[in-house]
């Protein structure tokens, strides 16, 4: 079922994508020039980037219930980095078909308690002191 939702909406986003570039005017000798092809480039890269995002947005709002995607929201507001690796393991797992139905707040939790283990990172704090040359710790007493 959710295949064929997503292949509906790529299919509709390919239609839209299509429709634009019939109505955009096509360029002229000027535009055949290295900076216009440089231009056509970032822009198509640009669209590509912009279709990608849409369908990431679309598969998620699909995949997580409301409460879930409220939270996403505010944890991509205080840590983008984690946010982004926690829709990827959504996408992936729906991709793979190891998501059944709807994500809620709880899955969402534990998920991001694994993703938090996984990146947890130690933080260490050494202090030396600062050793001057008439300092009395040094061994050196004759």
């Amino acid at each position: 079922m959710e295949d064929e939702e997503l292949s509906r909406i790529r299919q509709q986003r390919m239609a839209q994508l299509q429709a634009a570039k019939g109505q955009r005017p096509m360029g002229g000798p000027a535009n055949r020039s290295g900076t216009g092809n440089q231009e056509e480039q970032k822009q198509q890269q640009q669209q590509a980037k912009e279709k990608e995002e849409e369908m990431r947005n679309n598969l998620l709002s699909a995949v997580l219930t409301q409460e879930a995607r409220a939270r996403l929201a505010t944890i991509a507001a205080a840590k983008p980095d984690r946010a982004k690796m926690v829709e990827d393991i959504i996408i992936q797992h729906t991709r793979m078909g190891m998501i059944r139905g709807k994500v809620d707040e709880n899955s969402l939790k534990d998920l991001l308690e694994k993703v938090t283990s996984q990146t947890k990172r130690e933080t260490k704090v050494s202090y030396e002191r600062r050793r001057v040359f008439d300092d009395s710790d040094e061994d050196d007493d004759d």
